[in-house]
C-alpha cells in the first residue's frame, strides 16, 4: 500500500545528499581510494612490480617511506604522487604499458 507523503524540496535534498555521503563512503576502498597507509608490498600490487623495485624507489628518494617499528609504509598520497609523475616509468616500462593498452 502505497502513502503519498509531502515533503519540502529541501528536506528531499538534504536526504538525497546524505544517502550520495554515505555511498561514498562505503565505496570509497572500492574505488581505488585504499588505506591511507600501504605495506610494501601492497605498493607492489600497486605498481605491479616485486617489493624490490619498491625499496629501490625508496632507497633512491623517488618513494617516501613511513616506519612504524620494523614496518615500513608508503603513504597513499605519496605512491599517487610518484605514478603521476612522467618520470615513474622506466623507458622500457613505457614501451610494455603502450604495446598493452
Amino acid at each position: 500500500m502505497n502513502v503519498p507523503v509531502s515533503m519540502p524540496a529541501e528536506s528531499v535534498e538534504a536526504i538525497a545528499r546524505r544517502a550520495a555521503e554515505i555511498v561514498l563512503e562505503e565505496l570509497g576502498d572500492r574505488r581505488g581510494e585504499g588505506p591511507e597507509l600501504l605495506t610494501v608490498l601492497e605498493a607492489a600490487a600497486v605498481l605491479r612490480c616485486n617489493r624490490q623495485r619498491v625499496y629501490d624507489l625508496i632507497s633512491s628518494g623517488r618513494l617516501a617511506k613511513v616506519k612504524d617499528g620494523s614496518r615500513t609504509l608508503i603513504r597513499r598520497v605519496d605512491l599517487d604522487a610518484y605514478l603521476r609523475l612522467p618520470s615513474a616509468l622506466s623507458p622500457a616500462e613505457r614501451r610494455r604499458s603502450l604495446r598493452s593498452a
